[in-house]
């Protein structure tokens, strides 16, 4: 789909928004033999995540520090990038001999964004989801601010989630690849977009992002914090009061820096800023659905067409969950629908399958007697894998 930069430009002047942060995916404690699984294989984190999920319970475990925690979720090492105001990117590039001192530059990174992809060599997943017929270019990054975090720390419900964590910039607790500061999330709308902003009237980065959707956290926020689940613990509440971050598409690419600030040049619909779109999908229903962040919808047919509409608007978790609640208004039962008419994204072979396997896989009834389980579960596996290593499934 192409997305056009340009837009409604009345109200778009004066948001903006300064990096502090930039992350990659890190693997603390894995041995190199499971870091080149967990690197090159999403089926194999796919599965891990599964099996985290079955036997992990709410809360912290006593016999768990912190350090053991972060080891196991949302693991991030902070990029370490060129300052701004040492040389811009222009000026490197008309540096035609060489004349840099090689040391001072072996001890900065480049963080590079591109279309689709988003953060080179990142690996996230929605470029390696093994379930996707496309890279879900919608989630190519991930956004937190300091201000989200400075309001979930000074939570009394959440104090001890950071307690021993140390500052949050060099070791960030909620999966993403930026973390900014200068505005808040009733600011940002769907489709916004934003561009890094000149330096010294020179251009500094060509980098232009769209921002999706908000994001909502999965099980693993409430385990990376040690929190409860359920309605009282940091995910359903970070969930609910968008302090979770946002997710952008990158429409042109280009090199991040930590403080360079991205300012809002297009806002098309400022009617569904982002704390909106968390309430009309997932805030506006029964209380046992707050408390599972399940979708719901009671508002008019009309208008949760005019979400599904929106162009701009992430698939997975906003549109198809949008597009469930339509055909279910309309009488239709969602299991006799095709996977990608639900979700744009998704390779419907793919998605059986896994469906299938993870139902022999997460069973509690495996044993010696359930030979016959046992040999599905583990023909799905080696068809998938298959499917793998001959490239239906790319990785």
């Amino acid at each position: 789909m192409a997305h056009k930069i340009g837009g409604n430009t009345a109200n778009a002047r004066g948001v903006g928004f300064t990096v502090q942060g930039l992350y990659t995916k890190s693997f603390p404690g894995a041995g190199p033999w499971t870091k080149f699984l967990l690197k090159r294989s999403a089926l194999a984190r796919l599965f891990v995540s599964e099996k985290n999920k079955k036997s992990s319970g709410s809360g912290l475990n006593t016999a768990e520090s912190v350090d053991e925690i972060d080891k196991q979720w949302c693991c991030r090492r902070r990029i370490k990038t060129r300052p701004v105001d040492v040389e811009t990117i222009s000026e490197r590039k008309n540096d035609k001999n060489g004349d840099h001192d090689d040391e001072q530059n072996q001890e900065y990174e480049t963080a590079m964004f591109v279309p689709g992809k988003g953060l080179v060599g990142g690996l996230f997943w929605h470029e390696a989801d093994p379930l996707k017929k496309v890279i879900r270019e919608d989630r190519a990054m991930l956004f937190q601010s300091e201000e989200n975090y400075q309001s979930l720390r000074k939570n009394p419900l959440f104090t001890q989630c950071f307690d021993g964590r140390g500052d949050y910039i060099e070791y960030p607790s909620f999966g993403e690849q930026a973390i900014v500061s200068g505005c808040e999330v009733s600011e940002l709308a769907i489709g916004d977009i934003f561009q890094v902003e000149e330096c010294g009237g020179k251009s500094i980065s060509t980098l232009t992002v769209e921002i999706t959707a908000p994001r909502k956290p999965c099980y693993k926020m409430n385990k990376k914090h040690g929190s409860k689940s359920g309605a009282k613990g940091i995910q359903a509440f970070a969930h609910h009061n968008c302090r979770a971050g946002w997710f952008a598409r990158v429409l042109v690419g280009g090199e991040l820096r930590d403080g360079m600030k991205l300012i809002r040049t297009s806002h098309p619909h400022p009617k569904w800023t982002l704390p909106n779109t968390v309430k009309a999908l997932y805030g506006e229903g029964t209380r046992l659905q707050s408390n599972m962040c399940s979708s719901s919808w009671n508002r008019s047919r009309e208008e949760l067409q005019e979400l599904i509409d929106l162009p701009q608007l992430g698939e997975y978790e906003w549109k198809a969950e949008a597009r469930k609640l339509l055909f279910q208004m309309d009488g239709i039962d969602v299991k006799n629908i095709s996977p990608d008419l639900i979700d744009a994204h998704l390779d419907p072979f793919r998605a059986k399958l896994y469906q299938f396997a993870k139902q022999y896989y997460m069973s509690n009834s495996w044993g010696a007697g359930n030979a016959l389980q046992m040999f599905i579960f583990f023909s799905s596996a080696c068809i998938i894998c298959s499917a793998i290593f001959w490239g239906h499934i790319k990785v």
